[in-house]
């Protein structure tokens, strides 16, 4: 018998959780668990999101508190937040408008969320704000299917093979993202 709850982002854990921030470079829970952790209310909105994300940044994540928190907040998106260059929030790949036709199954969403922003700070030399839109674009190939997107590649007319997921591009979409966000900034 399992002596450990399965769910450890709980109020009680949070002095534990305080004792390692100093040594990690980013935090990235999920909504409902930032929310848990500190027993702030349940449902999430962007603004008790945005609230969580600064509670934690406060709580001084990384050497020195120079860590980011990346809240991973579902059809909402993500807030990413550094004490530097404050917060901001990343839009979900696919629209509301987009639920039905794209999104399938959300499960390993929030894995492959964190395995596409591994690869985009090494593409964008730590930068974790612009990580977070790789982490985005990896999530959204996720959810479009059962199991794992399916990996195709195709031959152009100089015989190069072009990698696809889903029969789509991962560059096309990362360049979509920010176009979508520099419209919203500008």
């Amino acid at each position: 018998m399992n002596q450990y709850p399965k769910d450890r982002c709980i109020p009680e854990e949070l002095p534990a959780l305080v004792e390692v921030l100093p040594h990690i470079s980013i935090l990235s829970p999920n909504a409902e668990e930032a929310l848990s952790l500190l027993s702030m209310p349940a449902t999430p909105t962007r603004i008790l999101i945005e609230e969580a994300c600064h509670r934690l940044l406060d709580l001084g994540v990384g050497r020195e508190g120079h860590g980011s928190v990346i809240i991973r907040s579902g059809a909402m998106g993500a807030y990413v937040a550094t004490r530097r260059r404050g917060g901001r929030w990343v839009d979900a790949f696919w629209t509301d408008a987009d639920r039905e036709a794209h999104i399938v199954d959300v499960t390993g969403a929030g894995n492959s969320f964190l395995g596409g922003l591994a690869a985009g700070l090494l593409f964008t030399d730590g930068d974790v704000h612009e990580a977070t839109l790789y982490a985005t674009v990896s999530a959204s190939f996720t959810i479009e299917q059962e199991g794992l997107p399916r990996l195709t590649h195709t031959e152009t007319n100089d015989g190069e093979a072009i990698e696809e997921w889903n029969r789509d591009l991962p560059r096309r979409r990362l360049k979509e993202l920010q176009r979508r966000l520099h419209k919203v900034t500008e």
